[in-house]
This record gives C-alpha cells, structure tokens and sequence, in this order.
C-alpha cells in the first residue's frame, strides 16, 4: 500500500454579492459550493496530491469537511493531481484523500489561513496586499469599546483618520473611519457576508458588527480582484458566525468608572467629573437539526454615563449691551457700512452717550439702538460667566450625558445539500442619547 501526500492552501474570504444593506435588514443568499461566481462567501481549499516519491496521483478524491457543521464537499483532482474546492464558509476543516491503491491520508484543522505542507512560498495565485484576522484574533486583540472597525488599522497602508466622528448621534453605530493608501474612509468598500454595507452619505459602515459575532475580516488594500475595480481605498470585508454541530457560547461584562481617573487640574479642580462605562453581553449558537440547520445569535448592550467639565466663553453683562471697550486695543468693531474695498477707511463703532474717563469717545461700544430685539431675546438663553472677572475663558460648567445602546444579531445555516446552503441574517441596532449642551 503506498502512502499519498497533498500539498494544500486554504484561503478564506468574502466574495462580493451586491445588496443595500439597511439598519434593520435582513439578508439571504444562496451559495453553490461548486461556483464561485453563485457564492457570497468565497474560502477555496486549492492543492497537488503526490505521492511519497513526489510523483503526482491523478483522479484522487479529495473531501473538504467542515468541523464544526460536518458539511462535506468533494471533488476529483486532475490529471495533474490538481485540485480546487470553493466557496467555503470560514471555519476550521478536514480534509481527506482517496485514491485505488493508495492508503488514505486525512489533514486536520486546515483554518482560514494558508497551510502547506513543507516551508511556506511565496502567494502565487493572487496579487492582492490583504491582511486576514480570525475570530481568535478578533476576541482578543485589544481594542477601544470592543470595535472592530479599529482593527483595519492592523492593514498594510492604513492610518487613523484625523477628522474621525466622535460624537456618538453623528456617528451611532461607532464606525472608525481609516485611511487606505493616502485616500479617506468614505472610499474604501465595506462588505457585511458579501452584502454591500456602505452608508454613503459619511462613507460609513451601515451595521457594525459585534466582535463576539464576527469570523473572520480581511481587509485588501490594493491589487484587488477585478470584481471590486469601483474602489480606491480598501475592500473590508467581514463574516459573522454561524451555528456548528456542537452548542457554544460566550458572555462577557466590562466596565470603567471615574474612580480609576486622574482629574484635569485645569477644568475639575475637587475631582474627576462622574464617569461609567459597562459593556456586555454574550452569545450562543448549536444545531436545530444536526448536520442540516443551524443557528446563532449574540447580544451586546451599553450603558454610559459620561460626565465632563468645560471651560468655554460666555457673553459678559457688558458685551450683551454693546459695551465691547474692555477689549478696544486688541478687538476693535468697526462699523459694518464704513470703509473701502481695500479696507482701508473704516470707523470705528463709539457711543459718546455711555463715554467713561478710561474711554472719553465711547469707542467700541455699539449703540443701544444698532442692536437687535431678537439677538438680545437670544441671549437671555445664554448663562452669565461664572467668573465675570474675564472676558474669554469665563465659563466652567460640569454635566454629563447618558447613553443606552441595545444590539442583536442571528443567523440561520441550512445546508440543502454538499452543493448548496442557505443562510439568513437578522440585524438589530438601538440607541438613545441624551447629551445635554455646554450652556445647558
């Protein structure tokens, strides 16, 4: 009985199947295990089976087993001993060899990275500059609020956005925009189970997922198939979790407060302003029907309280009425009709009616009559500096805002048959926010 052995590359990733993806969505796609243009899910499993001497084996039955869902696709390698499996869901698997006269030889825990069988080469069969992260790395790489938009900074090329939205109503869903290659986060592609996931008015992801219900991300930054030829910035591709053959769970709990914090000398002069960050929640997934239907789902719920001080400018009593003469030297108002288109020719806004001894002329001061009723009404909604002493830099408040975020997401697997499967996905995303402004 003569031994075989395979030389084998597994690579996982998502391929594009193009659908506008909404806040609360719902997704289905039909994937065909043996084309790769059917499938919204693209891992390949590719490879040579040789024998001991290295002489290739023709015609050998090659197997792909998913561990997890015990889903099994075959196929035969050539004449060459070639062999190609595709449009396999991430995961971990088994792959198995046949051949008459030959005994059979298994491989187990091919993953969603590229494994040989002797010292690795170089990527021959693509082009792409891409970097894959595992549902391992994922979990633990540590990363601000669990956000695994964070994470395509680990990518070739990409940098942190400097004009980043921060605030939480602008930018509910916590997308951390990246640059790619010198171009901004709103050109990059983002790819939810090879759904379309772009917001396109901010370039931002319509549904970010959870880290507990992520597989895999791969981001590509350049050389990218010829199927997303519409982007110049990275291809960010993410697949959620599905149910195995085996019920598995997560929970997690984090939380921060204001009493690990060191206080701001300059605008908390007793303590650190109150602060409270919990983060939870968990998941599960498992069988329905063994082998055939399978389900998931996951959890993840915030509660925030954020509080602050600000030191800020309010209007002195003086400035409301006119009175701008205590900065005369450094400021002064001119007349909006006066002067020429060179600037030159100005006057300078005086009320000689309200003229002190430090100021005989009245300068900058705007008469009582030049100013609105309705901006006056206005700023009787604006406090009073807290110290009146100071014109700039007079106002200090502390407050704070609350934040509830509720999120959920499932996912059902049917596996028709070894050729084809069916999957569904349910995203759910609430938020409320109540952040209250400087001046109240």
């Amino acid at each position: 009985m003569q031994r075989m052995k395979i030389m084998s590359g597994a690579r996982m990733g998502l391929r594009a199947s193009y659908m506008r993806a909404l806040g609360l969505a719902l997704f289905l796609s039909l994937a065909a295990t043996q084309a790769r243009g059917q499938s919204s899910l693209s891992g390949e499993v590719t490879g040579v089976v040789t024998d001991t001497t290295s002489a290739v084996v023709p015609r050998a039955t090659v197997r792909v087993t998913n561990v997890g869902t015990n889903l099994s696709t075959e196929t035969l390698a050539n004449g060459a001993g070639l062999y190609r499996v595709l449009s396999l869901i991430p995961g971990t698997y088994t792959i198995s060899v046949e051949q008459s006269g030959f005994k059979k030889f298994v491989r187990e825990n091919v993953e969603s990275v590229r494994v040989v069988a002797t010292s690795p080469m170089l990527k021959t069969d693509k082009a792409d500059v891409s970097q894959t992260l595992g549902s391992s790395q994922i979990q633990n790489l540590p990363t601000l609020g669990r956000n695994v938009t964070r994470l395509v900074q680990l990518a070739p090329g990409a940098t942190m956005a400097t004009s980043q939205l921060s605030g939480w109503p602008e930018n509910a869903g916590d997308d951390f925009q990246t640059h790619v290659n010198g171009q901004p986060g709103y050109n990059s592609n983002r790819q939810l189970d090879g759904v379309d996931n772009n917001e396109t008015i901010q370039g931002l992801s319509m549904i970010v997922p959870t880290a507990e219900s992520v597989q895999e991300m791969k981001v590509t930054t350049s050389n990218y198939d010829a199927e997303y030829g519409q982007v110049v910035g990275a291809v960010i591709q993410v697949s959620t979790k599905s149910g195995t053959n085996e019920w598995y769970g997560s929970l997690f709990d984090f939380y921060r407060s204001s009493g690990m914090f060191a206080r701001n000398s300059f605008t908390e002069p007793l303590r650190p302003a109150s602060f409270v960050w919990q983060q939870f929640g968990g998941s599960e997934g498992g069988p329905i029907v063994k082998n055939r239907l399978f389900v998931f789902g996951d959890y993840q719920g915030v509660r925030a309280v954020n509080g602050g001080s600000v030191l800020t400018t309010a209007p002195t009593a003086a400035f409301r009425s006119g009175d701008f003469s205590a900065i005369a030297a450094t400021r002064p108002i001119f007349e909006p009709n006066s002067g020429n288109a060179d600037g030159t020719g100005r006057v300078q806004f005086s009320d000689p009616t309200r003229a002190t001894a430090s100021n005989p002329l009245g300068l900058n001061i705007i008469p009582q009559s030049r100013i609105s009723t309705v901006a006056t009404k206005l700023l009787g909604f604006v406090p009073l500096p807290t110290d009146p002493t100071r014109t700039d830099n007079n106002f200090r408040i502390s407050g704070g805002g609350a934040a509830a975020v509720n999120q959920f997401s499932s996912r059902v697997d049917y596996n028709l048959s070894n050729k084809s499967r069916l999957f569904a996905r349910f995203s759910l995303f609430r938020s409320n926010f109540d952040i209250p402004s400087a001046y109240g």
